[in-house]
Parts: structure tokens; sequence; C-alpha cells
């Protein structure tokens, strides 16, 4: 009794140093990329930071610019203004002169002057030197008017070209580099951003992986149990032990084309082949009608309880033999648009319209077994497009894995089955003896 016992502690151990070896394994693979993607988005946030500090300091830099360049503007604009003051001065000047010149003697209408020599003579030669003088002061202060004018203009030309015009180009300058360092940090922030997103990735796919595996792992005597009944159920409506492994296998296989959980479609397989089988349909067509409705499912991408709602309701049609409108409006038309015209549209052969089918239901003469292969076959050409996108995308993907695990686990229950039941059949034995 020892001896056996040991023996089976033995074999137990080494199964469970197994599972827990690639259980660690996978953890420690897992733990490595996690590693390599914390430090990837360290390097990442060193090489943001050194940006956003590059980047301020040229904003910085650029706000100066900008500061010293409005100072220059500002100083421009005064000597403009100023230059337009001695502008208006110079003009007062001209509006002086002219004045003078209106001042200047002229001839008096109706008076004739005096002859040389005499009183009036002598007067108008003093007046004529008098107004020489003025005229020759005028002009004098005409032309320096005209020369500070000038020299106004050239102050004015010399400040705009050597302040004014440098202070915009620096000013210029300064915002197209402010842009290019915001532009640059935005880049980095959105490549960080990137990184985060990398990484919370890897760590979903990787805490997934290991929650699968050991789930799977605790989940072998449970997976051995829905083997063993699902093998049963086959076998009893297959009728041989080489059907019921056939059928396995293509089950496997399905589960591969669509990504659905292989244990959903065993149980949809087996309570959908019991009603077919029963309602005098082949094994052939009733696995054609069931992988066109997987085609469907898959491409709407129903859940495992809308899958079997499904099912149950053609298992229900079948049981029946013959369909009514309650199972395709009711139960199926709110999984599957559309589901009384396709239905229709499918046997328009037989009924040419949806009045026709309708009277037909309730004449009780519609009979699945004539209706029921081309009502998937209409589905599944309709769906196809979209299963074939659907069947590569996540969740597909995300159920394969699932699978691999779940037949993993039936391989170690299948190797490990014999040593499982002689434990518990020794705990038994234990615990009758002990009491």
């Amino acid at each position: 009794m020892a001896e056996q016992i040991l023996k089976v502690k033995l074999q137990a151990d080494v199964t469970g140093a197994v599972s827990l070896v690639k259980a660690v394994n996978e953890q420690e693979k897992g733990m490595t990329a996690l590693e390599k993607a914390t430090k990837k988005l360290g390097q990442t946030w060193k090489t943001l930071q050194d940006k956003i500090t590059s980047g301020n300091e040229l904003i910085a830099k650029g706000i100066q610019n900008h500061g010293l360049a409005l100072y220059n503007t500002t100083k421009a604009a005064r000597d403009y203004k100023k230059a337009l003051e001695d502008l208006q001065a110079i003009k007062w000047g001209e509006t002086l002169g002219a004045g003078i010149n209106a001042l200047k003697p002229t001839e008096t209408r109706g008076y004739t002057p005096f002859s040389m020599g005499t009183v009036g003579g002598k007067r108008e030669a003093e007046q004529a030197v008098s107004d020489n003088r003025a005229q020759i002061l005028q002009e004098a202060e005409t032309r320096a008017f005209l020369n500070r004018r000038a020299k106004a203009n050239k102050e004015w030309a010399d400040s705009f070209n050597t302040v004014v015009t440098p202070a915009v180009k620096t000013n210029t300058e300064a915002l197209k580099k402010n842009k290019a360092a915001i532009e640059e940090t935005s880049k980095s922030h959105r490549s960080l951003g990137t990184h985060i997103l990398e990484v919370i990735g890897i760590y979903r796919i990787y805490n997934a992986s290991i929650n699968t595996v050991l789930n799977s792992l605790q989940a072998i005597p449970k997976i051995g149990i829905e083997l063993e009944s699902t093998k049963a159920s086959l076998m009893s409506t297959i009728g041989s032990e080489a059907g019921m492994g056939s059928a396995l296998a293509a089950l496997n296989e399905e589960a591969t084309r669509t990504g659905i959980g292989i244990n959903s479609l065993r149980e949809s397989f087996r309570n959908f082949q019991a009603s077919t089988s029963l309602s005098g349909v082949s094994l052939k067509e009733t696995w054609q009608m069931f992988t066109n409705m997987n085609t469907v499912i898959t491409a709407l991408h129903l859940s495992t309880d809308q899958a079997t709602h499904i099912f149950n309701a053609l298992a229900q049609i079948f049981n029946k033999s013959k369909v009514q409108s309650e199972e395709l409006v009711k139960q199926l038309g709110n999984l599957l648009p559309g589901a009384f015209a396709s239905f229709q549209k499918a046997n328009a052969s037989a009924y040419k319209s949806t009045q026709e089918l309708v009277q037909a239901m309730k004449q009780g003469t519609v009979f699945a077994q004539d209706t029921m292969l081309n009502f998937t076959i209409f589905l599944k050409d309709r769906f196809a497009a979209s299963f074939a996108v659907a069947s590569q995308g996540f969740n597909a993907n995300v159920g394969r894995m699932q699978n691999s695990f779940t037949l993993l686990g039936e391989a170690i229950y299948n190797t490990s089955s014999g040593a499982l039941n002689d434990a518990v059949k020794l705990i038994t034995d234990i615990a009758n003896y002990s009491t």
C-alpha cells in the first residue's frame, strides 16, 4: 500500500512539476518582454525631456529676440516721428517764405514813382536795397529748410533699413524657431503615447497568456470531464468510435478555421447533431449546416451564449421537423438580421413571396429537412466577405490561443488520467478505511 501511494504521488509530482516549469518559462519570457518595454519607455521619456528642455530654450530665446525686435521697432517709430516733425517745420518755412515774397514792393495801381534825383527816387532806391536784403535772407532760410528736410529723409530711410528691417527679420526667424520647437515637442508627445500603448498592449497579452496557462492547468480535470461527455454523446449518435474520433478531429479544424471556443463548438454540435439525426438528416448535411452557421456567427462577432441560442433554435426546428415563423422571427431574427426574408429567398423556388411562405407555415407544409440546408447556405454566402475579415481579427486569434491551451490540457489529461484515477481511488479507500 505504501509503495502504491508513493508511486501515485511521484507521478502526480512529476506531472505538476512539468506543468509548473512550463508556466514559469512562459512567465519569465513575459517578464523579459515587459522589462525591455519598460527600459524602452524610460529611454523614450528621457529623450522627450531633452527635447522639451531644448524646445523651452528655443522658445525663451525667441521671446528675447521678439522683445529686442519690439524695442528696435519702437525706436524706429520715434525716429520716424521726429522726421515727420522736421518735415512739418520745413513746410512751415516754405509757407513763411511765400509770405515774405508776397510782401515784396510792387507797383501800385495809378502811382508813378518819382524820377531819380528827387526825394521819391531816393526813397525808392533805399527801399530797393532793403528789399534785396530781405530776399537774400528768405532764400538762405529756404535753402536751410530744404537741407534739413533732405537730411531728415535720409536719416529716416537709414533708420528703417538698419533698425526696422533687421528687427522684423530677426523676429520672423525667432517665430520660425518657436514653431519648429513646438512641432518637435508635439512629435515627442505622440511618440511617448505610442510607446505607452505598446507597453500596455504587451502587458495585456502577457497577462492574458499567463492567466490562460494557469486556468488551463487548474481546469485539467474539468476539461477531461467535458471531453469524456462529448465523446459519449457523439458515440451514441454516430455509432462508432472511429466516427466519433473523426468528428472530434473535424471540430478541432473548425475551431482553427473560425476561432470559436472548441468546447462551445463541441457542445453545440453534439446537441444539434442529436436533433438532426433523429429527424433523418445525414451526418454530411448536418456538418454542412453546422459549419455554415459558424461562418455567420464569426462574421457577426456573436458571443458563446448567442451562438448557443442559435443552435438551440435550429435544434428545436428539427425536433419539430417543421419550420414555424416563431423560430425564424423571434428566436433567430433577434440575432440574424433579416432571417425570415433570407429564408424565403433561400427557398424562392418553392415560395415566391413572404406571403406565400407565411401561408405555407400556417398550413404546416414547410419541412426543415427540405429547407434548412438552403437557408444556411444562403446565410454563409451572404456573410462570406465579413467572415474573411473577422476570422483573422483579434477575437478569433485569442480564441485560437485559448483552444491551444485547452488541447494541451486534454493531452495532459489523457496522459495522466490513469494516474489520476488511481489517486482518486486510493484517496477514497483511505477515507473509507479511516471511517
